[in-house]
């Protein structure tokens, strides 16, 4: 029978007998449980923020993650991040609006000219069977309404709201193959207006097609979010984050509120003094939460006349509610309304005047009871670099899994780029096009279909999907991989600058696949092929100017403009297990955890921190040094910096200023910047339409009672242990050949144009070896261009001599390497331009 526990003994109670063995039967029931290792419990994790209500600190187990791709039948004409291809104006004018946008730089703002118009894409196939959503983010200016026109195939939901971009979206499952026009249509007065952006279509499956009627539109945009082209899962990650949901001050602004200066004054991580000069000033926060959950703020003490409060904001930054206002009490609990997205919380002195007002050990934790403070500490679980893919239905997918405490990817899929690296050779030509191909067997692992071609996903490099093989090679922009598993493209001329009579040769067909155009030079505009006659030149293929910049010489480097490279997708023929590497790991503390998913991380991408001589080094500032610091992707928040491969957060302040690089950047004051130390940071990233599709599920597991949660520990350990021990052994051969990229000083920058930018690294026989062409610098003896870390330098002074260059004349300067890292420049006949293409050392210290 079930033990029943007396709990309200007093000390003239009798013992019985009965009672000493209903006690001694319970201690005996609770030891023999605690031998058992009950089944495991099961999570599924979902994309976005989620609770998880654990039964007991433990960790998170025995990961799994299906792969997944978006195919976006638009390629990337419906972003509105440059003038719209494929689209006409219909009784409308368009221009750009940064200010408002769902996705990337702006939108398209359609103005219409009757009471109804819009822009229009012709000849949109739906084919029979299939099933379709179309979809787009749309917020109203000041129309009627603005919706998406299928013709034939019906029209979305309307969208009226003038607060916030909605999603408008049409399923569609046409009985015979279908050619419309879609239209973005907004109805009105003459000049009213609306915004679009984030237009989307995809096929889907029946399944998804038939549950698109019970789901919420916040839910659709989660499933079918806007992409380039196609994006498969690209780094997900996890992150528990912590009993204290609260950042350190350093992380928080300072408002005026109704007026003044205020300022704000930080002790340590949780003691902060608002220096208030007039009532109404406050220092805040704002924090990503979950709709309809209970929060609760609470602090030791407030100062005299100190106030905390909450604001809450929907997903598009709207104001929800204050939650009555400021309290003078310690702790104040509130349950997030359904649209709540994010809470702005605030220490203040409400009405009251100037003074110092001291915040300090601040708690925000999930649940009604306020916690006793404990600093921020989340756990993260990173999978940087690792690409899950899968077909366009789903039935075929990559699968990151996790056995005997090691991480594992069974691949399915493989992307490839096409460039101009690849050797190509001519198939076949017709009038207007030609067909290339590549050597047979240049993907031996494709898998074949029925048809005994490749299953692929092509994308041009404006983003356009190629088409597959249409039994026959004289058919602009289409792609295959053939039955000899060699890649076949046709080009039209007019895309690639090749008249009819001129055949190609292997490296003008590299130069095309490096986004360069040829042309007969006698026409600046570059539009007319060459054709055998004439002088030949090239320009980009994302030169769009009436008068592109036309080069004489075969180029052999990569076009610039934001250029993309050809890729391709396909299905390998043999899965293929690989070990992956990951940072971190989860532990779920007992009670409400608050998990966030996502992806498109970067996890410790080369940062060339910038010294604005103010006292303080930033990075990611697109302004200072002409950008010299900004990181490769925009940011959504910088989560860590490295300095020497060690996690160096405590030195740097991370915020959003005027000249950030998306939303997160940071700067370390004096003295918490090494010039010498090699730097790298771990980041999310804000566009992620660009570099990813959303993880929808994530299953784990954590262990059904503690001795099981003992025993997943001390094998963890174990694993442990043998992974570190691997590591130390083959950390050498991990390093080869990862280029870093230093730090330049003293007006240097890199001269690009088609040289090498400016690196480092070291073999796994410790020679340290440099690259990359340089200029404009000062040119002054002694003149310090970069530092090299620590285990990257030499143990004596080397004088070295390179070539030096000013735009006429090449010579010889010297180049010295200290032993403290630092490279200078040994005399004083150095030009503008240095070469450190050729230089290698062995590093002993």
């Amino acid at each position: 029978m079930a033990y029943e526990a007396k709990t309200n003994w007093q000390l003239d109670d009798t013992v019985t007998e009965q009672d000493m063995n209903r006690i001694e039967q319970g201690l005996k029931d609770a030891y023999e449980n605690s031998l058992i290792s009950p089944p495991p419990e099961q999570v599924n994790l979902g994309y976005g923020l989620q609770v998880v209500d654990a039964k007991r600190t433990a960790p998170l187990e025995n990961i799994c993650i299906k792969g997944r791709t978006l195919v976006n039948l638009l390629g990337r004409d419906g972003n509105f991040e440059s003038s719209p291809t494929g689209w006409s104006n219909f009784q409308s004018t368009t221009v750009f609006d940064t200010a408002n946008k769902s996705y990337g730089l702006q939108s398209l703002k359609v103005n219409i000219t009757s009471t109804s118009g819009g822009i229009v894409r012709t000849g949109q196939t739906f084919k029979a069977g299939k099933y379709y959503l179309v979809s787009a983010d749309i917020k109203n200016g000041n129309a009627s309404l603005a919706f998406i026109s299928l013709d034939s195939l019906g029209q979305s939901n309307t969208v009226s709201d003038k607060t916030k971009f909605s999603i408008a979206y049409r399923k569609v499952n046409p009985a015979s193959d279908t050619t419309i026009n879609v239209s973005l249509l907004v109805n009105g007065a003459v000049d009213q207006y609306a915004y679009f952006d984030g237009v989307r279509i995809y096929e889907i499956t029946q399944t998804e097609y038939n549950a698109i009627d019970s789901m919420t539109p916040e839910q659709i945009s989660v499933k079918w979010p806007y992409v380039d082209d196609i994006k498969s899962i690209y780094s997900p990650y996890i992150i528990k984050h912590g009993e204290n949901l609260l950042p350190p001050f350093t992380e928080w602004n300072v408002t005026a509120g109704s007026g003044g200066t205020p300022k704000m004054s930080v002790d340590d991580a949780y003691s902060v003094n608002l220096i208030a000069d007039q009532s109404g000033q406050a220092v805040y926060v704002d924090i990503p939460v979950i709709p309809n959950t209970t929060y609760t703020l609470s602090l030791p003490s407030l100062p005299v006349n100190g106030y905390i409060g909450f604001n809450s904001f929907d997903a598009n930054m709207q104001f929800v509610s204050a939650y009555g206002g400021f309290t003078s009490d310690a702790s104040k609990t509130i349950t997030t309304e359904g649209n709540v997205r994010y809470l702005k919380v605030i220490f203040g002195n409400n009405t009251f005047g100037a003074g110092i007002y001291k915040f300090i050990k601040p708690m925000l934790n999930l649940g009604p009871k306020a916690k006793t403070f404990k600093p921020l500490n989340e756990d993260y679980l990173f999978f940087p670099n690792v690409q899950l893919a899968s077909n366009a239905d789903g039935t075929v997918y990559d699968t990151l899994f996790q056995r005997d405490g090691k991480y594992w990817k069974l691949t399915r899929f493989k992307t490839v780029e096409l460039s101009g690296s690849v050797k190509w050779d001519n198939l076949s030509k017709d009038v207007g096009v030609k067909a290339i191909t590549t050597d047979k067997n240049t993907l031996s692992d494709a898998l074949l279909g029925t048809n005994s071609l490749g299953i692929t996903s092509f994308v041009k490099y404006n983003g356009k999907l190629l088409a597959d093989y249409p039994g026959k090679s004289n058919i602009p922009d289409t792609g295959w991989i053939a039955a000899d598993q060699s890649v076949r493209v046709a080009i039209s001329n007019v895309d690639s600058g090749w008249g009819d009579l001129y055949d190609p040769s292997s490296e003008d067909i590299g130069a095309y696949f490096n986004g360069w155009r040829m042309c007969d030079t006698s026409d600046p505009t570059g539009k007319t092929p060459y054709n055998k006659s004439g002088t030949q030149g090239w320009f980009w293929v994302t030169d769009t100017s009436a008068n592109p910049s036309i080069i004489f010489s075969l180029p052999t480097y990569r076009a610039g403009n934001g250029w993309k490279p050809y890729s391709l997708q396909y299905q390998l023929a043999k899965s293929t297990p690989e070990e992956i590497i990951v940072e971190g790991g989860i532990t779920f503390h007992e009670g409400l955890n608050q998990i966030e998913i996502g992806n498109g991380l970067v996890v410790r991408e080369q940062a060339s921190p910038f010294f604005n001589g103010d006292t303080n080094t930033y990075v990611n500032n697109i302004f200072l040094g002409g950008g010299a610091s900004k990181l490769k992707n925009k940011t959504l928040k910088i989560l860590k910096v490295y300095r020497n491969e060690l996690e160096d957060n405590a030195r740097w302040i991370f915020y959003k200023g005027a000249h950030t690089f998306g939303q997160s950047e940071a700067y370390a004051k004096l003295g918490n910047y090494n010039p010498s130390a090699a730097y790298t940071v771990t980041y999310l990233t804000l566009d992620q339409y660009s570099l990813t599709c959303n993880v929808l599920s994530i299953q784990g597991e954590y262990a059904g009672n503690v001795r099981t949660a003992v025993d997943t520990m001390a094998a963890g350990q174990a694993d442990l242990l043998a992974r570190v021990s691997v590591l130390e052994n083959t950390k050498a051969q991990k390093l080869q050949g990862q280029w870093i990229t230093p730090t330049l000083l003293n007006g240097w920058v890199s001269e690009g144009s088609g040289y090498s930018n400016p690196g480092y690294y070291k073999d796994q026989f410790g020679n340290v070896h440099l690259s990359g062409v340089i200029r404009s610098g000062v040119t002054s003896t002694f003149t310090v261009l970069f530092y090299l870390p620590a285990r990257y330098r030499p143990k004596n002074r080397l004088n070295l001599a390179i070539f030096t260059f000013d735009g006429s004349s090449t010579g010889i300067c010297s180049l010295h390497i200290e032993a403290d890292g630092s490279v200078k420049i040994g005399s004083i006949n150095c030009k503008q331009y240095i070469s450190l293409d050729g230089i290698s050392f062995l590093a002993e210290q």
